[in-house]
Order: C-alpha cells, then structure tokens, then sequence
C-alpha cells in the first residue's frame, strides 16, 4: 500500500461512466441484433425476435389414434363376419334349439372383448373402431334379424 490513494474501478452501474466513452454504445432499437442482420433490432429469420432457438417436437412412436380407429374397424368387420359364421354354426349344432343366447353369443363376446381392450390405452383405439361396428352390426343386421326372428316364431 503506497501513499498514493488509488482510484476504483469504473464499473457497468457506475454513472460516471458515460455511453460516448464506451467501446459498444447503446443500440437504437431494444433488441440485440443477432450476427449478420441486416440492420439492428432485425427480426431473427426463425421467426423467434430473440434469436433463440427451440429444438423440434421428437417424432411420435407408434400408430396414430385414427390409424388404430381404422385397423379397429376392419378387426370389427372380420371379427362380426367370424361372428355370424359361429352363430350360424353354434344353431346348427344344437338343432335349433340355442334360443336367443346361442343367436348372440358371438356378438356380446366380440363386444365385451373390446369393452375390456378399452381399459388399457395400448389398445383403445382399435377397441373403439371395433364397438363402433358393433353398434353399426347391432343397428343394421343383428337388431332387425332378433325382430324377424321373434315375429316368425311368434
């Protein structure tokens, strides 16, 4: 320590400091132009005005909802066209004599088979492709079929 008292450092927030004196005087615009603009305060060609940079989504793994949806329908169609083919084959071994539960049988296991395929999410888009052609079997062949059915034989 010597006699002479020293100076401190002039510092970023010290007032004293002016912006003429600075070596990178303030810039017009409020934002920082990233390298290579064309004038200050450009915006970034990203289209984000900070000029940072976010990283892609990563792609999705495995199939779509609608793709699911999709292959679920035609496991439904198959699995109904399987359905009648064991209605039909069940009847005949019995001699007729099934009733109203070897007429469905086929049908409520197709639709508590994919009742419980919609609990596990793996699995419940092809489960909901599959009950939507229940409801449309049920709608349009099995329903009239249970009326045509009951009106003969009554």
């Amino acid at each position: 320590m010597g006699s002479t008292p020293q100076e401190p450092e002039p510092s970023a927030e010290d007032p004293r400091e002016s912006a003429a004196d600075s070596p990178h005087p303030a810039a017009p615009f409020p934002h920082t132009p990233y390298p290579g603009a064309p004038y200050p305060g450009a915006p970034y060609p990203g289209g984000h005005g900070s000029g940072g940079w976010t990283p892609p989504e990563p792609a999705r793994r495995g199939l779509s909802f609608g793709a699911g949806l999709g292959i679920g329908t035609a496991i439904g169609v198959v699995a109904h066209g399987i359905g009648v083919a064991a209605m039909f084959a069940f009847l005949e071994a019995l001699g007729g004599a099934g009733g109203l539960l070897g007429f469905l049988w086929p049908f409520l296991l197709i639709a508590a088979a994919a009742g419980v395929m919609m609990f596990f999410a793996p699995t419940r888009s092809f489960a909901t492709g599959i009950l939507i052609i229940a409801a449309a079997m049920w709608l349009v062949i099995i329903g009239p079929c249970i009326a045509l059915v009951a009106s003969l034989s009554g």
